[in-house]
């Protein structure tokens, strides 16, 4: 007894005089180690040169990216603040035009066209802005023409965000060659800001009435953030031209200020845009054509400046612009030349960043985040059997242990392959809510939670397949 006592302290001691050498060999490596290592060296940044010639080197030519890449390249030449002005841009030509169509009244819809009648109401211009007079406009007509209609009801209302507001303010519509006109002035509505709502109700054939709405967006006099003061410059900067365009603040914010630009023989030629905030002492908002842009177009100056507008933006307020009074007057620049040499600041690595994206996204594809699996979907029977459906159209039940959500075990059936309670249980076929592959079924059963049954699926409410087990 007491030699084998002897013998395992012996070899307990050689165990720890082994670990106490290797570890102070361990310790005194790793000390000269770092001693001795120097410590790494920084690489250098890339310059931003470099940078950009390597990523404008790693885009294949144009003809060869996918389309999707190739789609993003060729919309992304211009800035976002400044583009072509071309004439089928109707909303930047005509930014304060109304764009109502003429209307069919639903009662005389059916299959005896001469039966039709159609009615347009619109005014001059959607936004008023202080004591302007908007002039609305009402035109019925037939199939033979215009009809002459009776007027019932007409008048305007103040909408806030909840609806209208106050009491309605009536106005006269009278004839007129082009139809009924009417003029109603905005200045009884001083203590309103945002839409004003267009009632007209009238009479279009024996005991056939219609009633038709338009609504129009005020600023009041005492909401103007901003005035423009007529004093414009130009200047010629990167290529491109610069317009600094006047502008008295009164109420500070961020600002969006918009104009555009036409050639010598008044056609269309650019359009630019200011967005940033703006305070009392700024004095002028710079408008930055792009000179790319100028070159694009062909067109050389001088260049006329027209539509200056713009409004400040209220975030979360309703309504959530202020609107600026349009500048009546026009500016010409002087005979400026378009510089090919100007630098194209969307030319460099950010662009080619993105592009490079837009492709590996391409690649990639769409992933859609299911907690389902792809071809499978899992339903409880009412029985607390769970159905499943594979993409071979296999169907398995499992059941719950004894305690659980149904509190008891179902029974597997070793000669059917599946639960015994699954046997009797109706099953409705849909292929909706089992993925994409073809020939999967989905099992859509009802669950008896606590005495009440669950809802019918999702897939199933949608597609009307769902049937009551």
């Amino acid at each position: 007894m007491i030699r084998v006592a002897l013998t395992l302290a012996l070899l307990l001691g050689l165990a720890l005089a082994g670990w106490l050498a290797t570890r102070s060999w361990t310790h005194d490596r790793g000390g000269a180690a770092a001693v001795a290592a120097p410590p790494p060296a920084a690489r250098p940044a890339p310059a931003p040169a470099a940078a950009a010639a390597r990523a404008s080197e790693r885009l294949p030519p144009l003809e060869e990216l996918p389309e999707p890449v190739r789609r993003y390249l060729e919309a992304t030449v211009y800035p976002p603040t400044s583009g072509l002005l071309t004439p089928e841009r109707a909303d930047l030509l005509n930014p304060n035009a109304r764009h109502e169509r003429p209307r069919p009244i639903p009662d005389t819809l059916g299959p005896d066209e001469s039966k039709l009648v159609s009615s347009l109401f619109t005014s001059d211009r959607f936004q008023y802005i202080g004591e302007d007079v908007a002039e609305a406009r009402l035109v019925v007509q037939g199939r033979d023409g215009p009809i002459e209609v009776n007027v019932l009801r007409a008048q305007a209302w103040r909408e806030g965000r909840g609806g209208d507001e106050g009491e309605p303010e009536p106005f006269v519509l009278r004839r007129a060659e082009d139809g009924l006109r009417g003029e109603i002035e905005l200045a009884r509505f001083e203590d309103h800001h945002g839409p004003i709502r267009l009632e007209v109700e009238f009479e279009y054939a024996p005991d056939r009435t219609h009633t038709e709405e338009l609504r129009l967006f005020l600023t009041p006099a005492s909401r103007i953030p901003a005035v423009f003061t007529g004093e414009l410059q130009d200047q010629q900067q990167a290529g491109g031209l610069r317009v600094l365009a006047g502008i008295e603040v009164r109420t500070p914010g961020f600002y969006r200020i918009d104009a555009n630009l036409f050639d010598a023989a008044g056609q269309p030629v650019a359009f630019a845009s200011f967005k940033g905030e703006l305070s009392p002492s700024d004095r002028s908002v710079a408008l930055d054509f792009f000179g790319k842009v100028l070159r694009d177009a062909d067109a050389p100056g001088p260049y006329t400046l027209r539509d200056l507008r713009g409004y400040r933006f209220l975030d979360g307020s309703y309504p959530d612009r202020e609107h600026i009074p349009d500048a009546a007057f026009r500016f010409v620049t002087a005979a400026h030349a378009a510089d090919a040499t100007a630098v194209e600041t969307l030319s460099g690595a950010p662009r080619g960043e993105r592009a490079r994206r837009v492709r590996r996204s391409q690649r990639r594809g769409t992933r859609r985040r299911d907690r389902r699996r792809r071809g499978r979907s899992r339903h409880y029977g009412r029985d607390g059997c769970l159905v499943r459906e594979g993409a071979a159209g296999r169907r398995a039940c499992r059941g719950r242990p004894a305690g659980g959500r149904y509190g008891r075990r179902i029974r597997k059936n070793p000669i059917e392959g599946w639960s015994e309670l699954c046997l009797n249980t109706p099953v409705l076929s849909s292929s909706a809510n089992a993925g994409e592959d073809s020939g999967v079924e989905a099992a859509h059963f009802g669950e008896r939670r606590r005495g009440a049954l669950k809802r019918r699926p999702a897939a199933a409410r949608r597609n009307g397949t769902w049937r009551s087990p």
